[in-house]
């Protein structure tokens, strides 16, 4: 074989690794191409998922945060910012920094509930306490959470948790508390009944003036009552008023439990 016809045998042995090579590299290719196309997948679903979770803790008016046990390390979500109002240089960034912004009087009992969990006495952080909002207001919230991940030893490594603002619920609660006491404490006659027209509290002037115990009434209809002196399209008129949703009143003649009779006004809403 002469020279000449070495060389091109080389060449084309040369020729022929490069296509291998080349048609290698082609299918590395692919693969990085398939792992990026594939990570740009997650990447987006990823973001879709975060703001999906965003927008329901918006709505639900809820912000999340993640302890970081052993180091007190805290993260809150922007909307966990923007619900308390505090700007981004507000924001607590350890466990030290968020208990002090808590209500002194609430705060050992967020710290036991807290304590309690991660002690595993209990199966999650719950707890409504006060806490100061970026313009010095206290807000009541609710913190719920749970651990998520524990150390090689077992012990809690991860907190995740949500906190939820319910200063609306508390104030209705308190106005729920103060028009109770008002009936409670009232000179007048109260009397409340479900749907149906069934007793399901008396407050204590009803039990003076009428002579009845709220046990002896509750489950019964005002019927017991009845002294006989309205006769029964006064009783329909009244029934048809309240359901039409109107308030209906009228002077009556009613019976206490010792069969003597009093005069009253009676009011229905």
């Amino acid at each position: 074989m002469s020279a000449y016809d070495k060389t091109n045998e080389q060449l084309l042995v040369e020729i022929h690794l490069l296509d291998k090579a080349l048609a290698a590299a082609l299918d590395k290719n692919k693969e990085i191409e398939n792992i990026l196309r594939a990570h740009k997948q997650n990447e987006e679903s990823f973001w879709q998922s975060k703001e999906r979770l965003d927008l329901a803790l918006c709505a639900a008016n809820e912000g999340l945060w993640d302890l970081e046990v052993s180091t007190g390390q805290l993260f809150f979500s922007p909307h966990w910012a923007k619900m308390l109002g505090f700007n981004s240089e507000q924001v607590p960034r350890s466990i030290d920094e968020w208990k002090a912004l808590i209500f002194p009087g609430d705060l050992d009992r967020v710290i036991q509930a807290l304590n309690e969990h991660l002690q595993g006495a209990l199966p999650y952080y719950s707890c409504e306490y006060r806490i100061r909002s970026g313009s010095g207001a206290w807000v009541w919230v609710l913190g719920h959470g749970r651990v998520v991940s524990r150390g090689h030893d077992g012990k809690p490594a991860r907190l995740i948790g949500m906190t939820q603002d319910i200063s609306a619920r508390k104030q209705a609660d308190e106005l729920i508390r103060k028009l109770s006491q008002a009936i409670e404490f009232s000179g007048q006659s109260t009397m409340i009944t479900d749907n149906n027209g069934f007793i399901e509290y008396v407050n204590p002037a009803f039990t003076t003036i009428t002579g009845y115990d709220a046990e002896e009434v509750i489950g019964q209809t005002p019927r017991l009552l009845n002294s006989g002196n309205q006769d029964a399209a006064f009783y329909e008129s009244m029934w048809h008023t309240i359901k039409s949703g109107y308030v209906w009143c009228s002077k009556v003649i009613d019976k206490r439990k010792d069969g003597s009779y009093f005069p009253a006004i009676l009011k229905r809403v």
